[in-house]
């Protein structure tokens, strides 16, 4: 019983060694491209012969399976659909161990139900973290695009505030400018309505004075003032020397005559101020 098993086995082990060596894959594609043709026997096969014409025999069928399964109609998407991952993956493994692919342990160990099974855990792994990485994904592009959408209304929201301030500055240099401009006149006429307050701003020291003088002198109604009052002074000054003077003279001298002298009368009435003193 061994030994007729191992005599089966041997040619499957035998035609997946041949498979994979160079001249094997060689031999494959020319009977693909050339196909031989199998001459039908009518008689029983011999028991008694060699591993090695069995092997022969087994190579040269599965050379023509192959040559025959390539003008088969390919299996589309839509034939599988009704299929399970398990069954696929059973249907696979039984069509590699038929075209000597892969040997029928290996088949029979991938055709066993708990590696089937942990195959499939794998498989339902991978496809949780694939959705898990695709939900991540997701998740991440919607933040991205509320990120966006914020920073465009930030965006949009400095640009009119930039837009405000620059209105805002805008007014304000034509304001400054126009009350540069206007400056001049508007203290012309504050210091012509307010001459306490421009006097002692003025007339704080006497170099302060004398250059607001000088000013006031080089104007035509400055210079009369000036002028009056330099008068007033002068009469002032002149009457009390004459009255001091003419009434030493007349003590010394009773007889004292100014036109028998021909000096000037005194001023009968005090010297009158170019405005009010007090």
């Amino acid at each position: 019983m061994d030994g007729a098993t191992s005599a089966r086995c041997s040619p499957i082990h035998e035609q997946s060694q041949k498979l994979k060596s160079p001249s094997a894959r060689h031999h494959s594609e020319v009977d693909r491209a050339n196909p031989p043709k199998v001459p039908v026997q009518s008689g029983a096969k011999e028991v008694g012969a060699s591993s090695s014409s069995k092997a022969k025999d087994q190579k040269r069928k599965s050379s023509h399976k192959s040559s025959r399964g390539g003008k088969k109609r390919k299996i589309s998407l839509s034939d599988r659909e009704g299929e399970t991952i398990e069954e696929a993956f059973l249907s696979l493994a039984k069509k590699l161990s038929k075209v000597g692919v892969i040997s029928e342990e290996i088949g029979q160990t991938l055709k066993e139900k708990y590696q089937v099974s942990q195959l499939t855990l794998l498989l339902d792994s991978a496809k949780l973290e694939i959705n898990d990485r695709a939900e991540r994904e997701r998740r991440l592009e919607e933040e991205l695009k509320e990120e966006r959408a914020r920073f465009a209304l930030l965006e949009e929201e400095r640009k009119r505030k930039v837009a405000e301030l620059e209105d805002a500055l805008g007014q304000a240099e034509e304001s400054a400018r126009a009350k540069e401009e206007a400056f001049p006149t508007e203290a012309a006429h504050w210091a012509a309505s307010h001459h306490l307050e421009t006097a002692r701003s003025i007339l704080t020291t006497p170099e302060e004075t004398m250059d607001f003088f000088k000013t006031m002198y080089q104007e035509p109604e400055g210079k009369r003032m000036i002028t009056e009052i330099g008068s007033y002074g002068f009469q002032c000054g002149q009457k009390d020397e004459r009255s001091l003077l003419y009434a030493r003279l007349l003590k010394r001298d009773p007889s004292f005559d100014l036109a028998k002298m021909k000096l000037p009368a005194l001023y009968k009435e005090e010297p009158a101020p170019p405005f009010p003193l007090e």
